[in-house]
């Protein structure tokens, strides 16, 4: 069985974390995304992003990444072009039900990540922190991410602003409906019961531990 854990910025890899995420999934494959694997206690398989910024902001960090064995993967750009060791993406906005690595509206690493599992053909993706952002009722905490939690001071254009996500209305962006280019892959899970993202099935991360164990 070919599996994965791709570990996004959501506020609900908390919860994991309390019921000892770390140990849980030690032995699977992991993708981190974006900031995750900065507060990852050991080291992911891969790597991936999509701004530009983020790796110009973290260059330094993500070739020790690199160094220690972490691949990386990022949206294909121009800057990359001298930097052979960055695996280099080209990618669509364009929704389709074809394999096509596809980023969605708004471009974000989500997508991309979940989009390349897909394309490499992997029996079971567990998304984890996949919460398009927060509930309404919790606009005003400005807790958006995970890491936040461990005085998280780095660039970002989305940690701690519900708005990147939530309108004024309180409705989630539109852009969440991207997902469902992907509504008829059965082998996605979300392990994030309160998330805004209601194409795959939701599961408790008890029930996610039960299902690696098995």
């Amino acid at each position: 069985m070919k599996d994965t854990v791709l570990i996004g910025g959501g506020i609900s890899v908390l919860k994991g974390i309390d019921k000892g995420l770390w140990l849980e999934i030690k032995k699977k494959e992991i993708w981190s995304l974006n900031y995750s694997a900065t507060y990852m206690p050991y080291l992911p398989k891969r790597e991936l992003w999509t701004d530009i910024k983020f790796f110009t902001e973290n260059a330094e960090e993500l070739q020790i990444l690199e160094s220690k064995g972490v691949k990386c993967y990022a949206k294909e750009h121009v800057y990359y072009d001298t930097i052979p060791k960055i695996q280099q993406i080209s990618c669509t906005r364009e929704q389709t039900n074809k394999l096509d690595l596809y980023i969605g509206e708004r471009g974000f690493v989500g997508m991309l990540a979940l989009s390349l599992a897909i394309r490499e053909e992997y029996d079971t993706i567990y998304l984890l922190g996949y919460d398009f952002g927060i509930k309404p009722e919790d606009r005003d905490k400005k807790l958006t991410h995970w890491y936040q939690k461990y005085n998280f001071d780095k660039y970002s254009t989305g940690v701690g602003v519900p708005t990147v996500y939530l309108l004024k209305d309180n409705k989630t962006h539109r852009s969440v409906k991207d997902f469902d280019v992907y509504k008829n892959n059965k082998n996605i899970y979300n392990v994030s019961l309160d998330s805004n993202i209601e194409t795959f099935p939701k599961i408790s991360y008890d029930k996610f531990f039960k299902q690696i164990g098995e």
